[in-house]
This record gives C-alpha cells, sequence and structure tokens, in this order.
C-alpha cells in the first residue's frame, strides 16, 4: 500500500509540474521536439561554449578572456577588456568578467571585424557582418549543461572608439546593469586609422533572452 500511495503522489507531482511550466509558457519546438523555457522559468546557467548566428553563417567555439594586464597609470574605470588575437580573426570570445549568456545582465562576446592570416592582411573575422543583423534576429549560445540560449536582436548602435573607450553613457549604456538576461557582440568598425593601427567605431549588437532549449 505505501508503495502505491508513493507512485500516485509522484504521478500527481508530475501533473502539477506539467501544469506550472504550461502556465509559464512553456512551448516546444516542432522543428527538432526540444522544450523551450522562457526566461522566467530557466534554470541556472553555465559557461558558454560556442556561438552560432544563422543569419550570418557564423559558427564558433568560444574561449575566455579577461582583462589586459594591470597598468597603474590606468584608471580601474579604463581598463582594456581582453579580445581574441587578430592572427584568428575566426575566433570569437567571452569576456568571463560579465555574466553567462542567460543569466541577469549584459553577458559579451567580443570578436574581430578581420585580421591576419599567415601575413595575409584583411582577412574577413568572425564579426565581419555584425553591423548588418536586424531586430529580431536570432544568437544561439551553447553552454557547457548542454543547453543552449537563444537570444533575439534588438538594435544595433556604432560609437566613435573614441567615446566608447572611456568611461560614460557609452560604456554604461552597453556594460550596464540589466533587468534581464541580455547579450552584447562587440567589434570595430568604421573606417581604419593607419597610423593608430586601429578603427575608429565600435560596433555593439543589443539581444535579449528570448528563451532557453535542451
Amino acid at each position: 500500500m505505501a508503495e502505491l500511495v508513493t507512485d500516485a503522489a509522484r504521478a500527481l507531482l508530475t501533473l502539477a509540474l506539467l501544469a506550472i511550466l504550461a502556465a509559464c509558457g512553456a512551448t516546444t519546438d516542432g522543428a527538432n521536439g526540444r522544450n523551450i523555457i522562457p526566461a522566467s522559468v530557466a534554470p541556472a546557467v553555465t559557461e558558454p561554449t560556442s556561438l552560432r548566428i544563422p543569419a550570418l553563417g557564423v559558427d564558433t567555439d568560444l574561449v575566455h578572456t579577461g582583462w589586459e594586464p594591470d597598468d597603474p597609470a590606468t584608471p580601474q574605470v579604463e581598463r582594456v577588456p581582453q579580445v581574441p588575437p587578430d592572427t584568428d580573426p575566426g575566433q570569437a570570445s567571452w569576456a568571463d568578467w560579465s555574466p553567462e549568456p542567460g543569466a541577469v545582465g549584459p553577458a559579451v562576446l567580443y570578436g574581430h571585424v578581420n585580421g591576419s592570416v599567415n601575413g595575409q592582411r584583411g582577412v574577413p573575422g568572425v564579426f565581419a557582418r555584425i553591423d548588418q543583423m536586424q531586430p529580431g534576429q536570432e544568437i544561439l549560445v551553447a553552454r557547457e549543461d548542454g543547453t543552449t540560449a537563444v537570444f533575439a536582436v534588438t538594435r544595433v548602435k556604432t560609437w566613435a572608439k573614441a567615446d566608447f573607450d572611456r568611461d560614460g553613457d557609452a560604456r554604461r549604456e552597453v556594460y550596464g546593469d540589466t533587468l534581464g538576461p541580455e547579450l552584447r557582440l562587440i567589434t570595430c568598425g568604421g573606417e581604419f586609422d593607419h597610423s593608430a593601427h586601429s578603427y575608429l567605431d565600435q560596433v555593439v549588437v543589443f539581444a535579449t533572452l528570448a528563451g532557453d532549449t535542451r
């Protein structure tokens, strides 16, 4: 009898859980049968492993990057984030000082617009065309636990690098706190300043979490 009661209780608990997920808006991706979990009920997230941008044909793994070595003469607010080497322009990175993609806050991914490979300059980079992205397009970030965070683009914005590289409105807009899980794709853009060996602009894609897939 005790076993029958336990089985019945488990069945009721399972039905209750399914009802809760349905009420929260959990749906199924008809193309592949995976459950899509709304951000409001998404599980705790793990570190990202790869990135896909279907609209641009981007499919790459993600390495971790942090900060450039401290310079005593540089104020903390002006520390320089590390980016992947420009000799590997196809590589994107997750700034590991930012939230994991799918956690609350702006997760930051860096990539080059172009770079040099075997001495050949101007090889298109992983983020060569992110300035062309349109609202609603998907960005998919796979994570260590096997889940994928699905983000939807909301806008693309370009700043003069001179404004972006110092503490101010641009940095707060890109790196500042957010109410929910968001994503930033960041690369260079605009004209190339040959004397400074740098592009003049910074391009940022803003996206918000649309759901998680399993």
